[in-house]
């Protein structure tokens, strides 16, 4: 279900996140969408306007169709962002002790938590989040040792 016809929001979480931890991950997580969602927006929009100028000339104007097509579902999902960090969904949190244990790092254990909470789709996501921690690790700088010149200075 997408946000934009959300009544409710219920967040399974497990039972080491506190309440503040929640809430900021949660409008972290609201803020990045928006600013990446409005980027694009802004883009297609400017894109938009040459587009409509191409539409004179005679024949389909599959381009100006395209983009158009995506500033209306970019500013429907920046108008269900918008919905959302105003706090008209209500939120609901809920504790589960079946998030405490080792998910992204045991297949099975992924899988019990899927068909248990109904959470469709958290195979493909935690498959998605270990390429991202693998990349994170390869991009972090590494320290190179020390000369024993530099140490004597």
């Amino acid at each position: 279900m997408s946000l934009r016809y959300a009544d409710a929001i219920v967040f399974v979480h497990p039972t080491t996140l506190s309440f503040k931890d929640l809430e900021y991950y949660w409008t972290g997580y609201l803020e990045s969408r928006f600013q990446r969602r409005m980027i694009w927006f802004v883009l297609y929009l400017l894109i938009l306007v040459p587009s409509i100028l191409l539409a004179m000339i005679p024949g389909p104007n599959v381009i100006g169709y395209w983009v158009s097509y995506r500033v209306v579902a970019h500013a429907m999902v920046l108008y269900s962002l918008i919905r959302v960090s105003k706090t008209r969904i209500p939120l609901t949190f809920e504790e589960s002790e079946l998030l405490d244990g080792p998910i992204l790092s045991d297949r099975k254990e992924a899988e019990r938590v899927q068909s248990q909470l109904h959470l469709f789709g958290l195979k493909k996501q935690i498959r998605r989040a270990r390429v991202w921690n693998r990349l994170r690790r390869r991009r972090k700088p590494r320290r190179e040792a020390s000369s024993p010149v530099e140490e004597s200075r």
